[in-house]
Order: C-alpha cells, then structure tokens, then sequence
C-alpha cells in the first residue's frame, strides 16, 4: 500500500522533442487540471522503463502514472504487487494486471495507407519501421495484409539502419513508402533534399496527423486520430472514472494529395 499524499501524476516520455508527445502531453495537462491534477515529465532518453523509476516516484507520494513507452514484463510483474497506484500507458495495445491502454487502431492504420498508396500501382511497396515495437508490428501488419490480398507484398526497412544506399534504392524508384510516424517521414524527406538524392515517382503516408498542428508537417498525407478524444480517455481510465482496461480509437486518413 502506497501513502497518497498529492494529486500528481507522474507522465514518463522516451523524447523531449518529438511533436507527438508536445501535442499529446499539452491535452493530458489540459483535461489532468480540470480534475484538479498535475502533471510531471520524466525524461527516458534511450532507457527502457524499470520499477526503479516507479520506486523512485512512488517515494515521493506519486500513484498515478501514464506511460508513452511499453512496460516490459519485469516491470509490470512488480506493479501488480502494489495496491492504490493506477497505471495507463499511452499509444500501446498493453493491458494486464493493474495496467490500462489507450491506442489507435494501429492495423487499421496501416490498411488504410495500403489502400490509398495501392492506388499509384507502384512498383515495390515500403514499410519504414522499428523491429520489436508493439504499435509498429501493427501498422506493418495492416500495411501488408492489405498487400498481400492484392498480390502484393511490403518490404520491411528498419529505421534505425537507415543508410545513404538503401535511402537512395527507396527514393529513386518507382516506389510506395508507409512510415512508421510523421516526424520519420520529414526526416525522411529532409536527408533525401539535403544530400541531393533525386527521388523519382515515389509516394509516401505517415502517421499522426501532426500536420493538423504544426505547418512543416502539413504538406504529408497521414493517418489522423483524435488527439483530444484520446487524452480525455487516458485521464478518465486513469481516475477510474469508467470501467474498462482499454480503449481503442479509430484513425482515418488526412490525404493532402488528390
């Protein structure tokens, strides 16, 4: 049992700059305060959660917790043997013991880029991704399932051995590319014009729908959800204030392109 002695909730986030967190974490903070609630970042840069990082806040009184990486079993072994804490983590499909989700429909996502990418009868059909990443493996799984029933197959890229040379293979041909999230994509783009690749005929789909929120982003086609719907759920499961382990929610296409 754990001594509540403050309405703070402790957010743990794995990137300080990425924009889906800025956007994510100001409509936390919003629907958070008119519950009366604060909220405190703690930053993970390239370290996976462990129940020291719980321990260490549950120190200082803290219960409630909201989590934007995944929780390794380790982790919510340890959580399970604790009474009064509530744990929700954010954009992942992981729900057990005391831990609650929130996530998109991450597979529905990737068929809908299938489709809408499907439709330029592209040569090769490319997912940018991360290898071992629940919500990733599910955007990849729709992508290619939508392909594979169309005689078509999606080669996986993992986005951390990205290099020049299988940038250049990608963006010089006649090429179809689904990434893993908006701010990759821009990345994408960005290395491509920087070093002067002359990317021919190829069409590309993010996901997030940052470009709703930030201009630099609005010139991508993305899959979009409802952040605002999303972060109202995470505070209302968070407070128990509805009787569910989880909550999926549905994502559409912001096509910028005809």
């Amino acid at each position: 049992m754990v001594n509540k002695n403050n309405k703070l909730v402790a957010v743990f986030i794995d990137s300080t700059m990425s924009f889906y967190n800025s956007i994510m974490n100001d409509k936390l903070a919003y629907y958070l305060q008119l519950e009366s609630y604060n909220a405190s970042l703690f930053f993970l840069f390239g370290q996976k959660l462990t129940s020291n990082d719980f321990k260490n806040c549950i120190s200082m009184g803290i219960t409630k917790f909201i989590s934007f990486l995944e929780l390794d079993k380790k982790v919510i072994n340890y959580l399970n043997k604790i009474e009064g804490i509530d744990v929700v983590v954010v954009g992942r499909k992981q729900s057990t013991g005391i831990v609650k989700c929130a996530y998109t429909d991450d597979f529905k996502g990737g068929r809908i880029a299938a489709e809408y990418l499907f439709n330029f009868k592209s040569k090769n059909y490319y997912y940018l991704g991360y290898k071992d990443n629940e919500c990733s493996d599910r955007r990849y799984e729709g992508y290619n399932s939508f392909l594979k029933e169309n005689g078509k197959t999606a080669l996986f890229v993992d986005i951390t051995k990205l290099n020049r040379e299988t940038i250049e293979n990608i963006a010089k041909g006649n090429n179809s590319i689904f990434v893993y999230n908006d701010e990759t994509l821009l990345n994408f783009e960005s290395f491509i014009k920087r070093v002067g690749i002359k990317a021919k005929n190829i069409h590309l789909v993010g996901y997030d729908g940052i470009g709703k929120y930030y201009e630099s982003f609005a010139q991508f086609d993305s899959v979009y959800f409802d952040y605002n719907e999303i972060a109202k759920s995470v505070v209302e499961l968070l407070l128990n204030k509805v009787n569910k382990k989880s909550v999926e929610f549905d994502v559409t296409l912001n096509r910028v392109h005809s």
